[in-house]
C-alpha cells in the first residue's frame, strides 16, 4: 500500500504541473487572447472577481436547509429544471443552425435526414475517412426515423431537444455524484456551476458527438463509486452490476466519441490503487472483458445499418494522420496535412504519416517540442467558451440578441469573453489545487475523476486538438473544481451531510 500512497502523490504532482500550467499558458497562448487580442490583465481580475462571487455562493450554500425528506429535493430539482429547461430552449432557438458551415455536424445530419426522409446512404468517402462518425449517424438516423414517424417534421428541433437532455442528464449526475463525495449542499453548488456554464447553453443546438456524449463518462465513475461503496459493504450482487453499468456507460458513449475510453483506464489505475495489485488487476481485467463485450457487439450493430455507405478503400486515413495533425503549430486542424495524407495511394500511406510524424519531432528538437507543446496546452485551454461561438457563427450574421454576445465577430464579444474567462480561470486553479491536496494524501475520493480529467489533457497533448473536444469531460472538471473549492472552504466544525 505504500506503493500506491507513493503513486497517488506522485499523479497529484502531475495534476498539479498540468493545470498549473494551463492556467498560466492560456493567458499566453489561449484562442481567446489571440483571437480578440483581449487584455490578460483584465482576465486575471475577472478571474479573482468570480472567485469572491464562488465564495459568497459557497457560504450561502454552507447556511441552505437540507430538504428533508427526499421527495422536497426531488422536487426543488424538478423546479430547478423547470427554470432552466426554457432557458436551454431559448439558446438553442436562439442559436438555430442552418447546415450552411460544411464541417462534420453538417455532413453527419444531412446523412441522417437523406436516410430517414429518402432512404439514402452516407457519403462513402466521408464515412471510410472518418468511421468515428458512424455511430452518430445511425443514431440521428434511428432519432429521425423516429420523430417522422410521430409527424414531427421539423428535425434540426428533435435534435436540440434530445441534445438539451443530454446536457440535463449529465448534469443531473453532476449533482448525484457530488452529493455521494460531499453532501447536498456542495452538489448544489455543482449543478449551480454547470448549468451556468455558457458553453454548454451555447451547444444545445449542435447535437453531436460533443454534447451527446456528455453524460458517459460522468456516469461511468459515477457507477465505479457505486462499485466501491457496495464492494466495501459486501454486496456483491450490488457491485457487480454498479461494475456492469461502469462498463457499459463507457462502451456506448466510446462509439460516439473514443475519448470516453479514458474513463476505462482511470477506473483501471483506481482499481490498482485502491485494490492492491492482485485485486486491481482481477477488477481492471473484469472492467476491460465487459467494456469490450458490449463495445463490439453496438460497434457491429452500428455499422450493419441500412444507412452506412460500403467501405471505400481508396480513402483511408490512417488513425496517426491525427498525431501527425497534432504537431503542427498550436495542434488545431490543418487541412494542408489531409493534403499531404491523400497524396499517395491507401496502402503508402500509414508509412508516409510515420516518416512525417518522425520528421517533424526531429525538425522540432528537444526545446521547440516544449514550445510546441506549450502552445497546444494554451490553445486547448484557453478559450473559456469552447469553440462553441466559432462552431455556431462561421459565416453567421448577427441576427438574434445572444448572436451579438457570443458570436466570434460581433462587437461585443470581447466583453462576453472576459465574463466567461473569470470562472474559466478559477476552474483551472481549483483543478491545480486539487493535484496540491492529491499530494498531501487527500481528498482521495476525487482521484478516479482527476485520472480522468488528466487522462484527457495527456491525451490531446499528442493528437489534433482543440477547446471543444473537452466538452464531453466538462462535468467531470467542473466535479472536480468545485468540490475542490468547496473542501479548501470547508471549516472543521462543519460536518458534511451526506
Amino acid at each position: 500500500m505504500k506503493i500506491g500512497r507513493f503513486a497517488e502523490r506522485a499523479f497529484g504532482a502531475l495534476f498539479f504541473c498540468a493545470f498549473a500550467a494551463a492556467f498560466v499558458l492560456c493567458l499566453t497562448y489561449g484562442s481567446w487572447l489571440l483571437e480578440k487580442k483581449l487584455d490578460p490583465v483584465l482576465g486575471i481580475a475577472s478571474g479573482v472577481l468570480f472567485t469572491a462571487i464562488a465564495y459568497f455562493a459557497v457560504k450561502m450554500a454552507r447556511r441552505l436547509s437540507v430538504p428533508n425528506p427526499r421527495r422536497v429535493e426531488v422536487l426543488l430539482l424538478i423546479l430547478l429544471f423547470l427554470i432552466y429547461i426554457p432557458l436551454q430552449l431559448w439558446f438553442a432557438h436562439e442559436f438555430e443552425y442552418d447546415l450552411t458551415n460544411g464541417w462534420d455536424f453538417d455532413i453527419v445530419v444531412k446523412s441522417a435526414q437523406s436516410y430517414a426522409l429518402e432512404g439514402a446512404t452516407g457519403c462513402a468517402a466521408y464515412y471510410s475517412s472518418w468511421p468515428n462518425n458512424v455511430p452518430i449517424m445511425v443514431l440521428l438516423c434511428l432519432l429521425f426515423k423516429g420523430a417522422l414517424r410521430l409527424g414531427i417534421t421539423d428535425l434540426m428541433a428533435v435534435g436540440a431537444v434530445v441534445n438539451c437532455v443530454s446536457i440535463d442528464v449529465a448534469l443531473l449526475l453532476v449533482y448525484f455524484t457530488a452529493r455521494k463525495l460531499a453532501g447536498r449542499r456542495a452538489a448544489a453548488l455543482c449543478l449551480a456551476g454547470g448549468m451556468l456554464t455558457a458553453a454548454l447553453l451555447i451547444y444545445t443546438s449542435l447535437f453531436y458527438t460533443d454534447t451527446l456524449s456528455l453524460p458517459y463518462p460522468i456516469a461511468a465513475l459515477y457507477a465505479w463509486i457505486c462499485f466501491k461503496e457496495k464492494y466495501a459493504a459486501g454486496k456483491k450482487a450490488g457491485a457487480a452490476r454498479a461494475l456492469i453499468a461502469a462498463s457499459l456507460w463507457i462502451a456506448a458513449g466510446s462509439l460516439l466519441k473514443i475519448t470516453v475510453l479514458i474513463a476505462a483506464v482511470a477506473i483501471a489505475i483506481d482499481a490498482l490503487l485502491c485494490f492492491g495489485a492482485r485485486r486491481g488487476a482481477v477488477t481492471a481485467a473484469a472492467v476491460a472483458i465487459l467494456c469490450a463485450a458490449f463495445y463490439f457487439p453496438l460497434r457491429a450493430a452500428a455499422f450493419s445499418h441500412p444507412a452506412v455507405p460500403e467501405k471505400d478503400e481508396a480513402a483511408y486515413l490512417p488513425t496517426l494522420h491525427y498525431v501527425m495533425m497534432g504537431l503542427h503549430g498550436n495542434g488545431n486542424y490543418y487541412d494542408p496535412d489531409y493534403g499531404l495524407t491523400f497524396s499517395v495511394p491507401a496502402d503508402e500511406r500509414d508509412a508516409l504519416v510515420k516518416q512525417e510524424i518522425k520528421s517533424r519531432v526531429e525538425a522540432y528538437g528537444f526545446g521547440g517540442i516544449a514550445a510546441h507543446l506549450a502552445e497546444k496546452i494554451g490553445f486547448t485551454w484557453g478559450d473559456s467558451l469552447y469553440t462553441a461561438p466559432y462552431k455556431i457563427g462561421r459565416d453567421r450574421q448577427p441576427t438574434s440578441q445572444l448572436d451579438v454576445l457570443f458570436l466570434y465577430y460581433s462587437p461585443y464579444y470581447r466583453y462576453t469573453s472576459y465574463v466567461c474567462e473569470g470562472p474559466h480561470l478559477l476552474l483551472l486553479s481549483m483543478l491545480a489545487a486539487a493535484g496540491i491536496l492529491f499530494m498531501r494524501g487527500k481528498r482521495r475520493e476525487l482521484l478516479p475523476f482527476a485520472l480522468s480529467g488528466y487522462g484527457l489533457f495527456f491525451f490531446l497533448l499528442f493528437w489534433e486538438t482543440r477547446a471543444r473536444y473537452l466538452v464531453n469531460f466538462l462535468p467531470i472538471y467542473l466535479l472536480v473544481g468545485i468540490l475542490t473549492f468547496w473542501y479548501l472552504t470547508e471549516k472543521k466544525d462543519i460536518a458534511k451531510i451526506k
